[in-house]
């Protein structure tokens, strides 16, 4: 399930999943800040078998080009960065790991929509739109 509000450049998401075959689910907060055409994206993940992530993306946008960086374990990477340079150090609590991502999107084609998330439901859409609901339920000439 996801909830979510726009107000302008900040986005706020709730997104609840529940596994349906294991125990357990995700509660993720994710916060995305537009600028011009830069995305920052934080993101808060807690799963229901103890375990939470912190991440964090910076994307570069454009209408047909995407480019994308970031980290769904930031926690676990400054610490893995930090310890790999004073070689002496220990390492902290638990398992010992780094998290990175990079991705790049190219779209080209016209623009698709399904049915099921489209922006304009035919039949719904004015006086100018005589669709199936208007002709069935509007007034009679």
């Amino acid at each position: 399930m996801l909830l979510n509000k726009d107000f302008g450049n900040y986005q706020p998401n709730l997104i609840m999943s529940k596994s349906l075959f294991y125990k357990g689910g995700d509660i993720a907060l994710i916060n995305n800040y537009h600028f011009k055409n830069y995305v920052f994206t934080i993101s808060a993940d807690y799963n229901t078998n103890k375990f939470f992530q912190l991440g964090g993306q910076f994307m570069i946008k454009s209408p047909n080009v995407e480019f994308f960086m970031g980290s769904d374990q930031l926690f676990k990477t400054f610490e893995m960065i930090k310890n790999f340079r004073n070689s002496p150090s220990s390492y902290g609590s638990g398992y010992t790991g780094a998290s990175f991502y990079l991705g790049f999107g190219l779209k080209f084609g016209p623009v698709l929509e399904h049915q099921a998330n489209a922006t304009r439901i035919p039949g719904f859409q004015g006086n100018a739109d005589r669709g199936f609901l208007k002709r069935l339920l509007g007034k009679k000439n």
